[in-house]
């Protein structure tokens, strides 16, 4: 007996017995070996596809539209229902079996999160497809059939299919259909991964459509990601960030706003952003200086964006990472503000080592009010526009707080509703910025600070109409802000030429405690000594900041650390700071030193005020 002919035997007996699943293996291996196929696939049609053909027709005939045009009796796999959900698959083109197909229980969705869609090209077989649609959650699916739409589109005789693995997919009888309506409808994003028989053909399509859409001039829509780009005086800054983004894979996805804030030097790379023939950019000037917040204001106004990420103009992102953060964006939708690592003091000082989620109110108030470089804040415009963020913005015009940092107050803002993204992604370079300055802005000066810190508490009270303690916890945390600020302004020697450290310290001080006078709510009397407690604490921090006593040579740090412990034993013995500072002034700074509001004269020579 010939191992076919025992195949075929046993796949008789069990299928008399009842094992169907197994029966259908040993018939098909008979089958495979040449043994009685015309009998083989009579019994099989028999016993298992033709009982269940008005079943398959049924579920074909509700789910084939939309997807294909082919009719049941042209479809070429006709399946082998072994069970409700495994199938044997035969090739009726081909003759020849081929394997078996499992349905899903339920949808098949991704793990992983991702922002972007996929192509499967000339594939008919859904099995190849599957462990890339169980990998990644992706946006949209996009099959593009072709010679292989007879084959595919005979698995819509299963049901249930459509809704496990097409539930998110487009399908293209042919490449010029899909390429038709890529061409016409620039909105939908193009898939940047492929699966297909031969990938080359279409990464030459992408390309193609790719710079269609950056030669397009129809109204954008759909924009995920608006990058926000304020600047002044600093055109050639300007123009190399914006020809670093214009180098990212996406076009649909993204815009870059740049707003040139009345720019009276520098001015010839604003000119060539301006000239630049891209979709993807837009470019807006104001004719004079209208301010930072105006600024801000303004590239925010501009936007199409789903979300919007400011960035200073010196400041390149990674673009390999882009990819990474529109995922991030996409899977946290509840989040209103996120911020990625990268640039600026406070990334390098304030690492995060893991993804972390502050909650709305307090956890994020906390968080953003040390925030105060710009890069890398994005916003959820929904969301922001949802909390009238920048109404409240501009009803509020002439706060120091707003006008120098406008981004505050705006996290703040949203931050009252929803939360807040710190993700360790890198996304933007800490060695790429080319713009060096050692000018003293305006921004930078003590009286500046103190009007900004006033200014931010005023905002929480009038603004965003926080409670007793939120607001007395938010005046310590910009107060210990002012001087950290100060301490940062102290390592430029222009800086260190108008002040002592010792004369802003003092200046600080005493502003804290006329402010504490005229607090915007009412204090009781444990309420003022936990206070003046803590600013007392605060000041003898900085005094004695070590950062601010590396400046010196050991001479006059040995000095320095004397008459820190002479104004530490004169508030001990109860006197106020105006006459400790005297006190000291008098005996220990030979220097003579104007105060801080007699030195107008002198900061014009020094100090540009902020416009970027």
């Amino acid at each position: 007996m010939s191992k076919g002919e025992k195949y075929y035997k046993f796949g008789i007996e069990l299928f008399e017995d009842g094992h169907y699943e197994t029966a259908i293996k040993y018939l098909i291996q008979a089958y495979n070996l040449g043994y009685e196929r015309e009998q083989i696939l009579t019994n099989i049609y028999d016993c298992f596809i033709l009982p269940n053909q008005e079943k398959f027709r049924n579920s074909f005939i509700q789910d084939r539209e939309g997807i294909t045009q082919v009719s049941f009796e042209a479809c070429a796999i006709d399946f082998i229902p072994v069970s409700e959900k495994n199938f044997y698959l035969f090739d009726k083109e081909e003759g020849v079996f081929k394997g078996n197909f499992e349905l899903e229980d339920a949808p098949v969705q991704g793990e992983e999160e991702e922002f972007g869609s996929i192509l499967f090209a000339d594939i008919w077989d859904i099995r190849e497809m599957i462990p890339e649609l169980k990998k990644k959650k992706w946006d949209a699916v996009y099959i593009v059939l072709n010679e292989v739409e007879r084959k595919f589109a005979s698995f819509l005789k299963i049901p249930h299919f459509r809704e496990r693995y097409l539930a998110n997919a487009a399908v293209f009888q042919n490449t010029e259909l899909w390429y038709d309506v890529f061409e016409q409808y620039e909105e939908f994003y193009l898939p940047k991964n492929i699966t297909a028989a031969e990938v080359e053909p279409y990464l030459g399509l992408f390309h193609k459509l790719h710079k269609k859409r950056l030669d397009s001039r129809k109204e954008r829509k759909n924009v995920f990601l608006s990058v926000c780009i304020p600047s002044y005086n600093r055109g050639s800054v300007a123009l190399k960030n914006v020809q670093n983004l214009l180098q990212c894979v996406y076009d649909s996805e993204i815009e870059i706003i740049v707003s040139n804030n009345g720019s009276e030097e520098n001015t010839e790379g604003y000119q060539e952003i301006k000239a630049i023939q891209d979709s993807r950019l837009v470019y807006h000037e104001f004719e004079t200086n209208q301010g930072f917040a105006s600024n801000i204001m303004k590239v925010l106004e501009l936007t199409k964006g789903k979300y919007a990420v400011l960035i200073s103009d010196e400041d390149l992102m990674l673009l390999e990472h882009l990819g990474e953060y529109l995922t991030c964006l996409k899977a946290n939708p509840k989040c209103g503000i996120f911020w990625e690592a990268g640039i600026g003091i406070e990334f390098s000082s304030w690492r995060v080592v893991e993804d972390t989620v502050y909650h709305a109110g307090r956890e994020v108030m906390e968080m953003v009010m040390f925030r105060t470089y710009v890069t890398g804040i994005t916003f959820q415009m929904k969301i922001l526009k949802e909390c009238h963020a920048m109404e409240k913005i501009e009803s509020m015009r002439g706060n120091a707080f707003l006008e120098y940092y406008p981004h505050i107050p705006l996290m703040m803002t949203v931050g009252m509703y929803a939360e807040l993204y710190w993700m360790k992604l890198p996304l933007w370079d800490a060695t790429s910025s080319e713009y060096v300055d050692n000018t003293v802005c305006r921004y930078m000066l003590p009286e500046i600070r103190i009007a900004q810190q006033n200014g931010a508490v005023d905002f929480c009270y009038k603004g965003i109409g926080l409670s007793k303690y939120e607001i007395v916890r938010i005046f310590i945390i910009r107060s210990v802000k002012t001087y950290a600020l100060l301490e940062i302004a102290y390592q430029i020697d222009r800086f260190r030429e108008l002040y002592s450290w010792e004369e802003l310290c003092f200046f600080v001080y005493k502003e804290h405690e006329r402010y504490l006078k005229e607090f915007p709510v009412e204090l009781d009397w444990e309420d003022e000594v936990g206070i003046k407690n803590d600013l007392q604490k605060m000041f003898f921090k900085y005094l004695k900041s070590e950062r601010i006593i590396r400046i010196y040579s050991q001479g006059v740090q040995k000095q320095k650390k004397l008459i820190y412990q002479q104004i530490e034993k004169e508030f001990e013995q109860g006197k106020e700071i105006e006459e400790v500072e005297m006190m000291i002034r008098e005996k220990y700074l030979k220097k003579e030193e104007k105060g801080i509001q007699e030195k107008s004269d002198i900061t014009d020579t020094f100090v540009v005020e902020n416009g970027t």
